[in-house]
């Protein structure tokens, strides 16, 4: 099975700015309607970030491993399976254009890993019992979140190797999801148990809430370096993908085959990674584009 790394679903309805008419709705187009981890024979397969190249980072889950991690190429090869040494799950979460895939596994805690394509780094947030790591760019910085003995969660950042912690107001949990070159991070919050999405600029300068139009919640999962972000919404006790571009306009989509559908990372070409849920309850991965 697939555990935190499947986001649960959300919405909302502010941060957004009326556009002039003659400016085009964008359209969301298909590329790769629907795959599946083949090696490892998968039954479960989400796509979590996307590199500028398009290369994809992912998780899977099989007969043989309930969660492990691989890459896709361009031309449709993926890579061994990618599980840390002694971890019982792997989940990468990101990717960036050095193909350094980032995520989390659990062994005896949970413990943030980068990996390079040969070699495993664990990191772990100093003072904290578990660490997930959510989203990374080019430079290597990186955002996740700390939780400490007392269970208590805690939103990071990483920059040129200084680590700042931050919060929302109000707020009982805020998970960092992106991280792009600008230093500007977004994701979502919780507030009584509802998501709620977020931007925060490379100053601090915080924006929230961030919500989906007449959605209950609302998460964000990936934004590029153009400020284009990527996320997922629930709407009459159903899930659905959007991308939000510069803060001013939501565009919906819904996977054809899917009953639930979730974006989880844009590269700079507007290429989009994502997966789907079908009517008997598996996930598979796809690739999408935004088409102007």
């Amino acid at each position: 099975m697939i555990t935190r790394l499947i986001p649960v679903l959300l919405l909302g309805s502010s941060f957004l700015i009326q556009l002039p008419a003659a400016w085009a709705v964008p359209t969301i187009q298909l590329i790769v309607p629907s795959y599946d981890y083949t090696p490892g024979n998968a039954f479960a397969t989400i796509a979590q970030g996307i590199a500028n190249d398009g290369t994809v980072a992912g998780a899977y889950s099989s007969i043989h491993v309930p969660e492990a991690s691989y890459t896709r190429l361009t031309d449709g090869r993926f890579s061994r399976p990618i599980m840390v040494p002694g971890g019982a799950f792997t989940t990468a979460f990101g990717i960036n254009n050095s193909r350094v895939v980032i995520g989390t596994f659990i062994s005896d805690a949970t413990h943030g890993f980068f990996f390079d394509g040969t070699t495993y780094t664990q990191f772990d947030l100093p003072g904290y019992a578990n660490t997930y790591i959510f989203g990374e760019n080019d430079a290597g910085d990186f955002v996740g979140l700390g939780i400490d003995a007392g269970g208590v969660d805690t939103a990071y950042i990483s920059v040129g190797g200084v680590i700042t912690t931050f919060t929302i107001p109000g707020a009982s949990e805020v998970d960092p999801r992106g991280i792009n070159r600008l230093g500007q991070v977004a994701g979502y919050y919780f507030v009584n148990s509802i998501q709620h999405g977020f931007f925060r600029d490379a100053d601090g300068t915080l924006t929230y809430p961030i919500d989906f139009p007449g959605a209950r919640t609302t998460l964000i999962l990936g934004l590029n370096d153009r400020g284009s972000m990527v996320g997922t919404y629930e709407l009459a006790d159903t899930q659905h993908a959007f991308v939000l571009q510069n803060g001013t306009r939501f565009v919906p989509y819904d996977h054809p085959d899917g009953s639930a559908t979730f974006f989880a990372g844009v590269n700079n070409s507007g290429l989009i990674c994502g997966y789907y849920s079908d009517a008997s309850g598996s996930n598979h991965a796809f690739i999408a584009r935004i088409e102007r």
